[in-house]
């Protein structure tokens, strides 16, 4: 009898009996996080198993990236924070944030908005994996009202 290989995921076998080296798992989770280890088998048994190695999958491909307001009217002096999601969950999460006019409005990388004078901006995110993925908020910027005089 040769010797043969058998796989662990987790603890868990679930392929005895290799004969190659090399090992193929399928029907995981993407960006998940699995630990394998291997045995050795042949006429005298089955080996101890070795030190647990961890592999994480990819993450999923972005299937789309919305925000939450398509609009945003903010007077001067005013802050906001637009909230980014990305479909679906198992997809890298990570977007880039950007102003059409950063001499009217800017925006952070968590999303915060700010004016910076009366104007008009389109504010783009895109996702960092695929950068064809958009969603757009156009920001309008209004003077802030003056004091009332009471």
């Amino acid at each position: 009898m040769s010797t043969t290989y058998n796989v662990y995921r987790n603890g868990v076998k679930v392929k005895e009996n290799v004969s190659e080296k090399t090992f193929t798992d399928t029907g995981l989770t993407p960006h998940t996080t699995y630990q394998y280890q291997v045995s050795a088998q042949n006429e005298a048994g089955e080996s101890p198993k070795s030190e647990p190695i961890s592999v994480t999958t990819a993450y999923s491909a972005v299937a789309s990236v919305a925000l939450d307001k398509e609009t945003l009217s903010i007077t001067m002096g005013q802050t906001a924070t637009l909230v980014a999601k990305v479909q679906p969950a198992t997809a890298d999460p990570n977007v880039t944030w950007a102003s059409s006019d950063a001499s009217s409005v800017t925006v952070n990388g968590s999303g915060k908005v700010t004016p910076v004078k009366v104007g008009t901006a389109i504010l783009t995110i895109s996702s960092k994996a695929d950068s064809t993925k958009q969603a757009t908020c156009t920001v309008t910027v209004t003077e802030a009202p003056p004091p009332s005089q009471g």
